[in-house]
């Protein structure tokens, strides 16, 4: 009867590789850049998207089939949220840095 890793003193996933989104990692210490809603749509209007819909406070922007949900106030994009509207446009971080 074998022991098992756990038990052993290992353990069985210390040799997986840390999960990244879709292949693109999505470090918040990346997008610590202060950054308003405003300047986001013009960066994804200079990619393709175009302003589809507004409800609200919300901007959907559209782009063949990929769709970008943006809430519109005055205020900086929290990290999380930054990183949500940059996978929703199937960009990579550096992508969209190099789009500002």
């Amino acid at each position: 009867m074998s022991v098992p890793p756990a038990v052993a003193g290992g353990c069985c996933c210390d040799d997986d590789p840390p999960a990244t989104a879709g292949g693109t990692d999505f470090s918040r210490t990346q997008l610590r850049i202060a950054i308003k809603p405003k300047k986001v749509i013009k960066v994804l209007e200079r990619n393709g998207f175009i302003v589809h819909h507004t409800t609200g406070s919300h901007y959907i922007l559209k782009k063949e089939k990929l769709r970008v949900t943006i809430l519109y106030h005055n205020k900086d994009l929290k990290p999380g949220t930054l990183a949500s509207i940059i996978k929703q446009a199937g960009l990579t971080v550096d992508e969209f840095l190099d789009l500002l």
